[in-house]
């Protein structure tokens, strides 16, 4: 199966992408690499680095982009009506980042995930969609 893996750079994405991959499926993880921005730390090509070092040895390979753009879906992933399933662990899941720029945090964590719904809904409607959450949002 093909898959798609949003977040790959995060912790649940790297051991999503690594599981996947040991089960035989084809894994694109993709990630766009702003968590020291989201955490207040500034651009940090070392952590960039490192990131998709962290994917592409799981066996996945890696694309640094935003899944937000998914919506223009040849802009970013070409092939991407081959993934037979998207798994999306992508977020912003710092709570004070989340006070202090509410609306960048809305603009990932609902509307970005809304556009990757909308994209399905138009152009995949049989891609399936696992989307993974976690217990910061109570």
């Amino acid at each position: 199966m093909e898959i798609l893996v949003t977040g790959a750079a995060g912790c649940a994405g790297v051991e999503i992408c690594r599981e996947l991959v040991q089960k035989g499926h084809s894994v694109t993880g993709l990630d766009n690499l702003t968590r020291p921005q989201l955490f207040g730390l500034g651009p940090d090509a070392e952590y960039a680095m490192a990131a998709g070092v962290r994917v592409q040895a799981t066996g996945a390979r890696f694309l640094g982009a935003d899944f937000r753009k998914l919506y223009d879906p040849g802009a970013i992933i070409p092939g991407l009506s081959d993934f037979d399933c998207i798994v999306h662990a992508a977020a912003q899941t710092s709570h004070p980042r989340s006070l202090e720029n509410p609306c960048q945090d809305f603009e990932i964590n609902a509307i970005g995930t809304f556009r990757l719904l909308e994209m399905l809904r138009l152009e995949r409607p049989k891609t399936r969609l696992l989307y993974i959450s976690t217990s910061k949002v109570y």
